[in-house]
């Protein structure tokens, strides 16, 4: 999904770059600091930022209509764009009350094997979830550092 995320940014950029804009695709999952996982930005926070959702205490972009179940790839562009549908806001890049937009949800805490989901998107335990993401890894569970619990448990407040 991501090499699609990928080459759809990079087609968009080149339309933009066409129509006259200036744009700057940004991988949707090339990071730059492993153990930080941390890329060159953070799609979830300029998600955030333009209103598609909140931070979730699963520290994670949440959408009122797919909970986590989303893939994200960002374009920086300078071209003056449209926006649709942009009728939710959520806050300054997310920072929900104790995680008030997930409401009485706890789907991700219940299924968390490294128990790094708190209550609030703050307390997120970054470094035992990706310590459980590299014991799945050294035991062969998967190939990459993954997991995705959470995700598969958030669907959203709908």
């Amino acid at each position: 999904m991501n090499f699609a995320l990928d080459r759809l940014a990079l087609d968009t950029a080149n339309w933009v770059h066409k129509s006259g804009g200036k744009a700057l695709p940004v991988p949707a999952s090339q990071l730059v600091d492993w153990e930080n996982q941390r890329g060159h930005l953070s799609h979830k926070r300029i998600a955030v930022a333009a209103g598609l959702g909140w931070l979730g205490r699963n520290n994670l972009l949440v959408t009122h209509d797919y909970g986590a179940q989303v893939r994200l790839v960002t374009i920086l562009t300078d071209l003056n764009l449209p926006v649709k549908g942009h009728d939710r806001t959520v806050g300054q890049f997310g920072s929900c009350p104790e995680g008030s937009n997930c409401g009485a949800c706890r789907a991700c805490i219940a299924v968390c094997p490294a128990k790094a989901i708190k209550e609030t998107q703050v307390e997120f335990d970054h470094h035992a979830c990706f310590a459980m993401l590299k014991e799945f890894q050294r035991r062969r569970y998967v190939s990459q550092y993954i997991c995705g619990l959470c995700v598969r448990a958030c669907s959203g407040p709908r």
